[in-house]
């Protein structure tokens, strides 16, 4: 399942792609590769999916610790991301700044992932300009075991969503078209809910497992009862047949 899940990382990885090669040749600006972008969604709820999947029950059975998740997932995100900076920085990647203290800050900023919290496309793109979906993810695993305890019901999650819905959406009517992508694209907080559908869908999965477990032993037992029920029938039955048969005609001879 998580390997299936997996493998379409590439096909959305090539939405993502394209809905950015506009900056190659003005062909790529058409209807169908602008919502590429919608590959950024899915990427947030598999990570939702795929942190359930891994560490719900073990952070609920307490079989794993905040700290140890958390560590985990700052080894799995920092060392890289500190690489492709430096090497960005090294390029001269993307940044505007306005003096010596102003570039330390959006250098700051990017370091620890906190730039897509700044609405400004100075700060969010600044450097290497994808890693703001980066910050985004690290908000993800740091609330994931704060929240599991209260969220890790298909009802709880669902209602969490429902209100989120029209919160969004009056937010996405009151926000100049100018600033959508700063708040409601890039930041860290509002991209949130895609990763709780991913948890969500993950209490579906989990449901549907159990309830397949559930029938598989259900049928088992009812194999294996009507096996011993047949037995305790058919047993007896040849054991008396058998004697029955010995006694009205006598012992074989030998």
């Amino acid at each position: 399942m998580i390997n299936t899940l997996t493998s379409l990382r590439i096909f959305f990885a090539l939405m993502v792609f394209g809905a950015h090669c506009y900056v190659i040749d003005s062909s790529f600006d058409a209807h169908f590769f602008k919502e590429g972008f919608v590959g950024v969604s899915f990427f947030f709820v598999l990570s939702g999916f795929i942190i359930a999947y891994n560490y719900q029950e073990k952070l609920l059975e307490k079989t794993a610790t905040k700290r140890t998740f958390w560590v985990a997932r700052i080894a799995r995100i920092y060392p890289l991301h500190l690489l492709t900076l430096l090497i960005a920085v090294c390029i001269g990647g993307y940044v505007q700044y306005s003096g010596t203290a102003d570039w330390i800050k959006h250098f700051a900023a990017s370091t620890f992932l906190l730039q897509p919290f700044f609405p400004s496309a100075d700060y969010f793109f600044s450097f290497n300009s994808p890693s703001w979906s980066l910050g985004c993810e690290q908000l993800f695993y740091f609330c994931f075991p704060l929240i599991i305890p209260f969220l890790h019901t298909k009802r709880s999650l669902f209602i969490t969503l429902l209100i989120c819905l029209p919160i969004m959406l009056a937010g996405m009517y009151l926000t100049n078209e100018e600033q959508i992508k700063a708040y409601w694209y890039v930041n860290p907080i509002t991209r949130l809910p895609d990763f709780f559908v991913g948890v969500l869908l993950y209490q579906f999965y989990r449901s549907l497992c159990q309830q397949k477990d559930f029938l598989f032993h259900r049928n088992f037992i009812r194999g294996r009862s009507s096996h011993y029920f047949y037995c305790s029938i058919s047993v007896p039955q040849t054991f008396l047949k058998s004697t029955a048969i010995l006694v009205t005609t006598g012992y074989p001879s030998r």
